[in-house]
């Protein structure tokens, strides 16, 4: 898959997780929206202790966006939302780290789930830099 295809995925799946939404006016992205961390974390909690029968649609929704983001953080285009957590981190460590981070963040609980969800993913495993080019 060349480059520019792989970008257009980036693009179209960040598109579909609702990835527009983080730049929006804080009274569009109101506690009671669809798509804060409000709405998401709780599932998110549960997935991570292990609560499958509580509400598992929203935790498949929670666990679905948190792999998808992991899976194309490398190729984001900006370096604040890129992660490079390695092949071998589970579903279950990447929404580990994801719920901590954003639990410790509880004034940005009315914000976009999946731009909180990009920023600790690089928090806890950021691209190395590349050196340019000699």
């Amino acid at each position: 898959m060349s480059g520019s295809q792989r970008i257009g995925i980036v693009i179209s799946v960040l598109w579909v997780l609702g990835f527009p939404l983080a730049t929006t006016s804080p009274a569009a992205a109101s506690e009671n929206s669809d798509h804060s961390a409000n709405y998401f974390l709780p599932s998110c909690k549960d997935f991570v202790h292990e609560h499958y029968a509580k509400n598992p649609l929203l935790q498949g929704q929670c666990i679905g966006m948190i792999e998808a983001l992991a899976t194309l953080a490398v190729d984001l285009p900006f370096k604040t939302s890129q992660s490079c957590a390695p092949e071998s981190t589970t579903i279950h460590q990447l929404t580990t780290v994801v719920v901590h981070w954003i639990e410790q963040r509880p004034e940005r609980w009315h914000q976009n789930f999946v731009a909180l969800a990009l920023f600790a993913l690089h928090d806890a495993w950021p691209c190395p830099e590349t050196s340019p080019a000699q």
